[in-house]
């Protein structure tokens, strides 16, 4: 799915782990979030996902956020809800690195 928005990214977000949680066949394992997004960042809709999942005891899936920003301390900064940081633009050698680490 793609949006215009954090705050959209964030509603598609909670409607597609929800369609999931009620399904035994549907799952996603991975969310890729932009960091620079109007309304909300990707770090916000990512840790505002998995603050009521958690919540809930259900699985969020791995959480990438894509950012053009090198600075370590925005990695540090976000250690805790972010499972992996790719820099733009992505590239096959670092998504690759990503599905080999699910």
């Amino acid at each position: 799915m793609f949006c215009d928005d954090g705050a959209a990214a964030f509603n598609e977000l909670m409607v597609n782990l929800a369609r999931c949680k009620n399904s035994e066949s549907e799952t996603f394992q991975l969310v890729i979030m932009d960091y620079h997004m109007p309304s909300l960042n990707g770090i916000d809709v990512i840790t505002r996902c998995r603050k009521v999942y958690d919540e809930d005891g259900f699985f969020f899936p791995r959480a990438v956020l894509l950012t053009a920003i090198t600075d370590p301390r925005l990695k540090r900064s976000c250690v805790n809800n972010v499972d992996h940081f790719m820099e733009k633009p992505p590239t096959y050698e670092g998504l690759k690195e990503v599905f080999d680490s699910l």
